[in-house]
């Protein structure tokens, strides 16, 4: 059976990649079958389609994840502004 662990806050800068990417290392190294998914993002560098320098990019460093950091991103958008308005972008 398959669990989820859900973080989410309301501002920026405040931890949540951090307290992610920790998690995910801490169970890893437990030997549990984990990885990391963020829905989107925004404020991105990206080369040659893909993720350079980003909130994905260090959760997948830090827990050791084998992928790369857009696997782990649906959606990304190179302004940094909230989703919504990203999308309109």
């Amino acid at each position: 059976m398959s669990k989820n662990i859900f973080i989410t806050a309301t501002g920026t800068d405040i931890g949540k990649t951090y307290i992610s990417a920790l998690i995910v290392k801490k169970m890893r190294e437990k030997g549990l079958n984990c990885g990391y998914f963020k829905p989107v993002l925004s404020g991105v560098r990206e080369l040659a389609g893909h993720l350079v320098d980003s909130d994905a990019n260090y959760v997948v460093q830090i827990a050791d994840i084998p992928a790369m950091a857009d696997e782990c991103v649906s959606y990304w958008w190179k302004e940094a502004v909230s989703p919504h308005l990203a999308v309109k972008s």
